[in-house]
């Protein structure tokens, strides 16, 4: 272990620790579109594995929590959880109750997670008319780092 007399010291070993990180775990550039690759795949279609975290709208104001969403924001059911949909981005959030962002305006948009792990969330999909997404299925998309939200979009 490593003792730090003074604060000018301590800042070169974080900064070089900076550096240091930044080095090994920076993004990877992303590639142009290849075109060759994709006329390969052409006729494919990708179906993510069953344990990725997923809603799925359903029938009578229903919305299944699929995947691993539940354990991801550290849910069981019968718990209570937030929902909320972005009419612009077609996307849904889901927020644990307990995330230290939420205003008190927030938290009352909370719905109960059946044994089924389904919500019923009628008010949510008279507002946004979300029966017109019936039979479609939203995949996480986003998560935030604190495990407090993940979006889900199409």
């Amino acid at each position: 272990m490593n003792t730090i007399k003074d604060a000018g010291e301590a800042d070169a070993y974080c900064a070089e620790l900076d550096r240091s990180l930044e080095y090994h775990f920076k993004p990877v550039p992303t590639a142009e579109f290849d075109d060759e690759e994709a006329q390969l795949l052409a006729g494919f279609t990708f179906v993510p594995n069953k344990g990725m975290s997923q809603v799925y709208v359903g029938k009578r104001n229903r919305l299944y929590l699929k995947g691993d969403v539940l354990s991801q924001l550290g849910i069981k059911p019968r718990s209570r959880v937030l929902i909320a949909f972005n009419p612009a981005e077609k996307a849904f959030a889901i927020v644990k109750p307990s995330a230290p962002s939420l205003s008190e305006e927030m938290r009352s948009a909370g719905y109960f997670v059946s044994a089924k792990k389904d919500v019923t969330a009628a008010k949510l999909f008279r507002q946004f008319k979300l029966d017109k997404y019936e039979g479609k299925t939203f995949y996480a998309d986003t998560a935030s780092l604190s495990g407090n939200v993940v979006i889900f979009r199409q």
